[in-house]
């Protein structure tokens, strides 16, 4: 979806800011699509062959491609007009990601990899002159979409979260009950293990008792 959105996205910006070199931007919108088809057989590799290491391995998969979205999306940006392309803010959004799905020290690497992708982009050749009112508008679009994209992430992650919060109290219940099982289990043993080892002896010097002291 994603890079169908970004290959509708150069064609309506070649329509308003002509000059782009969209043979570069096109052939690295396929790296990109290829990239997507490779990382989803390597992660699905990934979860049938490891058991126990199975969420480990799939947070670096993670953390691998964030990183790799990072520089994939500064690339698209140098042939599009670096930092003067309003849409350079969706930079940002591989920040909140990171913050959500990975490790600090990760989240700490794609961060300052986003500002050295940034600070590079200072030095792509711009946007040619753009009216105030195209300018106005793609900018308000891309705070928009940027908007809208990292809050429907946002929702979906706190769903999952209470999901996850759901199970894990309720796994807490059941050991809760599967301890007071174990100790209503223990109690009940000990009168019942010694009722059990008095009757073995009745039984087994019955023969050498009177009825009298069996009774």
């Amino acid at each position: 979806v994603a890079v169908f959105g970004m290959a509708a996205t150069i064609w309506g910006a070649d329509r308003v800011a002509p000059g782009m070199d969209l043979t570069a931007m096109m052939a690295l919108l396929l790296a990109i699509g290829g990239s997507n088809v490779v990382w989803l057989t390597l992660i699905t590799r990934s979860g049938r062959s490891a058991e126990g290491g199975t969420e480990e391995s799939g947070r670096r998969f993670v953390e691998a491609q964030l990183a790799i979205d990072v520089v994939s999306l500064g690339a698209m940006l140098w042939f599009s007009g670096g930092i003067t392309n309003p849409f350079a803010v969706f930079l940002v959004f591989q920040i909140a990601l990171a913050g959500l799905l990975c490790s600090t020290r990760a989240t700490l690497f794609i961060t300052l990899l986003t500002v050295a992708t940034a600070g590079v982009l200072l030095l792509a050749p711009p946007l040619p002159p753009l009216s105030s009112l195209v300018l106005r508008w793609a900018t308000g679009l891309s705070i928009i979409l940027l908007s809208g994209i990292l809050g429907a992430f946002v929702v979906l992650y706190a769903r999952r979260l209470g999901r996850l919060r759901e199970v894990n109290a309720q796994n807490e219940r059941l050991a809760a009950m599967g301890r007071l099982v174990g100790s209503m289990s223990h109690e009940l043993n000990t009168p019942l293990a010694t009722i059990l080892l008095v009757s073995s002896d009745l039984t087994r010097y019955r023969g050498e008792m009177s009825e009298e002291e069996v009774s």
